[in-house]
Parts: structure tokens; sequence; C-alpha cells
């Protein structure tokens, strides 16, 4: 939630949030994209928008895909709504925060930076879900972020009103992810209804009538948010510190071998007051909130049916890329080839190795080399930023990179990758 401040920034920025029309839109430049990257418009949620480490500001925007896919294109003015100061908000200093840069609040929310570019081609908003692009979302708090990023009008009217010769999305994550994270399956989008948004969404991109579209697929959070652990990955590490994980005791129900080892605990459950315990219980409830029972943990078996769900979402999104010679990026596929990597596992720390280790030698060997470990570079790995969840500069790159593989083979077009470490 964002605090009275907040409030008072948005009503002082009501006219310079708008999007311009099409009266003032980019002239096409020579470049390696060519016409096709004439106006290039991007639409999606906080991973498109740059959100990282649980925060977004300006330096967070110009790393985000589709500004380094610009950048790379040729197109030298790809307009992003840029936020002034520390962001809105700030982005975390450490894993897990909670400090956020300059010590700012949570509730921190800085204005945009002015001038306001001639026409915003970034039109991401944090926290949207699929229909959201063609609906004001009804949430308030993700209402404000994009009043303060795009104005009123949806992502799909900004969209149509800039004529877009190429339109990217990316959106449809946080259909599943807050079931993912909070294991309540009930907070799954369903299929009926996304289906129905994503038809919708299609008719409006034909109506845009750009050159092309590119449409990417939706994240197994269950898979790809490291913020979210086996339990007893918590039980392991516990055992070198008296039975406790970051201060915090251990229920016995979480250890190596037992039915609730491999329910994923999110790491919310170590910081969340409410918990006396990391219990991995699938149906335990702190005795203060009765009502959390089964909260932050995504048992076997719901782990399955948001597996499910998203195979479903993102065979429905193909399908309609498909059906109107879009392209269609995987970003699972992409997942799965850093999933595969050898130690040191530095690029996602998934417990990769836990569920094959049996000794207490092999349980540490695997926490140490593929689990969230305080040594490593990113706590969460290098393609993960500070949350747990949102990608990091890196992931960002190769993300970028998928998208001119895709651009360059079907236009036979000489878009530079950028470059990896």
């Amino acid at each position: 939630m964002r605090g009275p401040r907040f409030a008072f920034l948005l009503s002082t920025l009501a006219l310079a949030a708008c999007v311009r029309d099409d009266t003032q839109l980019l002239t096409p430049r020579p470049g390696p994209g060519g016409d096709l990257f004439a106006r290039y418009v991007a639409l999606g949620n906080s991973i498109t928008a740059g959100f990282q480490s649980g925060g977004i500001n300006d330096s967070l925007q110009q790393r985000a895909y589709p500004v380094l896919l610009a950048r790379q294109a040729g197109v030298t003015d790809f307009g992003v709504p840029s936020l002034a100061g520390d962001g809105c908000p700030p982005p975390f200093v450490q894993p897990l925060g909670p400090t956020r840069l300059n010590n700012k609040p949570s509730d921190s929310c800085e204005l945009r930076k002015t001038p306001t570019p001639p026409l915003v081609q970034n039109l991401a908003v944090p926290g949207e879900r699929q229909g959201d692009l063609l609906r004001f979302p009804a949430d308030p708090s993700i209402a404000r972020l994009h009043t303060l990023l795009i104005g009123s009008r949806t992502q799909v009217q900004a969209m149509k009103q800039a004529r877009p010769t190429l339109v990217s999305v990316w959106i449809g994550n946080n259909d599943a992810l807050a079931a993912a994270l909070n294991g309540q399956t009930a907070l799954l989008t369903p299929t009926a209804s996304f289906t129905a948004d994503l038809a919708q969404l299609a008719v409006e991109l034909k109506a845009a009538n750009p050159r092309d579209v590119i449409l990417i697929g939706v994240v197994d959070a269950s898979v790809g948010a490291a913020l979210i652990q086996p339990g007893a990955y918590f039980f392991v590490v516990a055992q070198g510190s008296g039975g406790r994980f970051q201060g915090k005791p251990v229920n016995a129900n979480c250890a190596p071998g037992t039915p609730n080892a491999a329910n994923l605990i999110n790491f919310q459950m170590v910081a969340d007051p409410r918990y006396p315990e990391i219990n991995c219980d699938p149906i335990y409830a702190p005795p203060s909130a009765p009502t959390l029972r089964g909260f932050y943990n995504l048992d076997v078996q719901e782990q399955a049916q948001v597996q499910a769900r998203v195979a479903e979402f993102n065979q429905a999104i193909q399908q309609v890329a498909q059906a109107n010679g879009w392209i269609y990026v995987d970003p699972n596929a992409l997942l799965r080839q850093y999933l595969t990597q050898g130690p040191p596992y530095n690029f996602i720390r998934k417990c990769q190795m836990l569920p094959a280790a049996q000794t207490a030698t092999e349980l540490q060997n695997a926490v140490v080399q593929s689990c969230p470990e305080p040594t490593a570079p990113n706590f969460f790995g290098s393609l993960l930023s500070f949350d747990g969840v949102h990608p990091s500069n890196l992931a960002h790159r190769i993300v970028a990179n998928a998208l001119i593989d895709a651009l360059n083979a079907k236009y036979n077009l000489g878009i530079p990758r950028l470059s990896l470490p």
C-alpha cells in the first residue's frame, strides 16, 4: 500500500502522466531493426516495466528487456515513463530487504521525470494481470501505480493510440504468481477467464494493425521463483544453528525424508511475526492467525495444480500466436537451460541438488551449491534480483537476446545480440 504522500503526488501528476496521442509519434530511423521498430510498444507487468529487488526506479527501467531490445535495434529514444529519484518504491539493497535504497521507507514513491517522452512505449505496469490490459485495474494500489506510469488509459488503449509497428506482450505471470507464493491455488485465474481475455486481447492487437506481435508465455513460478524453497532446505540449514533458520525455529516436519520436505515454503514465513516457527505441514496455521491455514506453503499437489494451469495458459498463448502468424517465446525453455547448469549453480539457486541428496554430507553440499546461499554473488543466483522473484539485469539481457533471435530469424535482420558474461 502507498501512503498519503503517494496520493498527493498523484494528484499533482494527473496531466504529466498521460501518454501523448499519435500526433506526436516518433519518426522511423535507420538501424538494424529497420521500419519494424519505428514505433515498438511493450505491454506487460512488473518484469517488462523493469521492476527488480522489490522496487522500480529509472536505473532499473533502463535495464528492462524492451529498452535493451529497442536499443539493439537502433532506437535511441524509446519512450519510458521514467521515475524520478529513488523510485516507487525504491529497490532493496540486500536480499529480501528490509533496507531499501537510501534507507527510504517501503511506501516511498517519487514523481515521474519531466519532460514526458513524446511517446511512451513501455506501457507495462507492475502487478497487472492479463485482464488489466483491457480493463483499468480494480486493485487500488495497482491502479495508483498505473496512473503514475501511463495515466488513466488501459495499456491496450495507449498501445492502439500509438499506432505501433511492433508490439511485445508479456502478461499472465501474476495470474499464477500469487497462488504460488501464498500457497493458495484458489488465487489462480480460471483458465476460461484467461482465454476469454486473451481472445479479446488478440482482437485489440489485430485492430492496432502492427507488422508483428511477440507473445511471451507465462513463467512457472513454482519452478522459477527462488523466493519459495523446499522445506528441507530450511531444516538442513537450521541444523548448523541450533535448529533455527535466521533465528526462527524449524519444525521437524520439514526434515528430508518426511512427507512435507518437498513442500515449497515462502521466505516470507521466516520474516512474518505471526509465525512462531517455520512449519511445513500444509494445513498448519499460526496460533495467532488461524485463517492463514496453509499460507506460504505450496504442497506437492498444489505445485502440480499451478504447473497445470500455467501449461494451459501457455498453450492458449501459443495457439493465438500461431493462428495469427505472430512470434511466440517460451520463457520456461529459457528457464530450463539455466536450471540444468552444473555447479556452482550461479544462475538460479533453486535447490536443484537437494532432491537427490541422501547423506548428511550430500545434503550440506546440495544446500551450499544449489540453494539460496549468503556467500553467493546474489543470494538467489545471478538471474534473480534480491526479491527472489523478478529477473536480474543479466536475465533481462537473456530475454532480450531471445527476442532478438526470434526477430532476426523471421525477418532476416541483423540486430546484434547483447553480450553476456
